[in-house]
This record gives structure tokens, sequence and C-alpha cells, in this order.
């Protein structure tokens, strides 16, 4: 069975291929234009969790806080990870559908062309992938809460899926010293981090249906992640309608 490592290892690697579009109802200036976003308001259901969609910079500590939230004695019973997909081979003690689905490659692509994965990408000539079917079966038949590391651009493809995700931004503080609070993080990181934030912001940050800033202690954003991933579950709010099926407006 591979490890958390190296499985976060091809997922820094693999190349993703989303497309682009906008949303929610509020006015609000990007590229100093603005877009009219339209929510509906949302009671939530016992029986249909919310996913968590954890977005950032890469190296800005996303892989480490969902790992401490599936360890975490509170939470681990009630939270899971959507099952990827792959192309490679199964190993003697993998399970399908409990380690990967295991698909042909035809099958991966055609997947790809209907426009069934959040994300996908290749690494070492094997496809991998987060299908939205994978997250649906988390949240709807085991009635957990998956919690997702994608990246911003995996925002679009959850359109018009009826996943309903709740979206977390992780904002990068102001230095670099800050960050190394919490992790080691070089010079050229940092750089790409602030970045990879700026761009984020400017095309995502209608998205969010919460930021949370990384200029606080390791364990208060921690805190106040682990609040949210419960709250969020029983809370009624205004959600974006882009995150409705189409069929489900009417």
């Amino acid at each position: 069975e591979e490890t958390t490592h190296s499985k976060k290892k091809f997922k820094d690697k693999f190349n993703k291929s989303i497309s682009q579009q906008s949303t929610r109802q509020k006015i609000l200036t990007t590229f100093s234009f603005s877009i009219y976003e339209p929510v509906e308001w949302y009671i939530p259901n016992e029986s249909r969790k919310r996913p968590i969609v954890l977005i950032g910079a890469p190296h800005i500590g996303r892989h480490e806080l969902r790992q401490r939230l599936m360890n975490s004695s509170q939470l681990s019973s009630l939270i899971d990870v959507a099952v990827p997909h792959t192309t490679r081979l199964k190993k003697s003690d993998e399970i399908d559908g409990r380690d990967y689905h295991f698909i042909t490659r035809e099958q991966f692509e055609k997947d790809i062309s209907n426009d069934l994965f959040v994300e996908h990408g290749e690494y070492e000539k094997n496809l991998y992938g987060t299908s939205k079917s994978a997250i649906e079966i988390c949240c709807h038949r085991l009635n957990k809460i998956c919690i997702l590391n994608l990246l911003s651009e995996g925002l679009d493809s959850l359109k018009y899926s009826n996943i309903l995700p709740f979206v977390i931004y992780l904002k990068c503080p102001s230095n670099i010293e800050k960050l190394r609070e919490y992790f080691y993080v070089s010079e050229q990181q940092w750089i790409d981090i602030e970045d990879k934030s700026r761009l984020i912001e400017q095309n995502y940050s209608h998205l969010f249906d919460k930021t949370i800033y990384l200029s606080d202690s390791f364990d208060y954003v921690f805190s106040q992640l682990k609040f949210l991933v419960k709250d969020v579950q029983t809370r009624p709010m205004w959600v974006n309608q882009c995150w409705f099926s189409p069929r489900e407006r009417f």
C-alpha cells in the first residue's frame, strides 16, 4: 500500500487540466470588473454531508492540516477522503474501491472527456484523479464529511455538480518567518507561495466561503478549521447557486 508521502508526491507533480468560469450573489471586483453571483438558501440535510475544500498555494500547509483533521479524535469517525481513480496496476495488498478505483486508461480518458473528474493528472505514465462520483460516495452513501485538497482551478469543475462544497481559503501570512513557525519553507518556495496566492485571490476569491489567515498560531488555525468542518454540516446558510445542478433549481 502506498504511503501518504508517496501519494502526496505524485499529487504535487501531476499536471492538472481544468476549465474556468465564475459565480455568487454579491457584487465584487475582480480585475476591476463586477460579477453578480446568485445564491440560494440551503438548509443542511443529515443524510447529505457537505465536502470541505481546502484551497491555497502549494507548500502553504493544506496537506498537514488535512492529516491533522484525519487524526483528530473528535473528527476521525466523521470525516474521510474521496478514493482516487488510477490506471496503474493494482498491487497484491490493495483493494479496489478502498485504496483506489482501478480503471483502464481508455475508461479514464473517456471520463475526462465527460467532465467526471474534479482534478486529474499523470505521474510515471499512470493517470490519477479524483472523481465527482467518489466525492458523492463519501458524502452521501457513506455519510462522511469529505476533506478535499484541490488546486484552485478545480473549483470550476465542481460547478453544477450538486456536490455543494464549502470552500476554505488558507491565506499566506505577510512574511516568511511567520510561515516558518508552522514548517520550513525555502526562499524560493516563499516567492512561489506569494505569487500563487495573489493569482488565486484575483481569480477565485468570489468562491471562498471562509478565509483562514495563517498569521495565527498553527493550533489556532487548526481549531478554526475543526470548528468549521462540523459547523457547516448543521448551520443553514447562503450557498453559491453554481454548486447546484441546474435541474435542482426548478
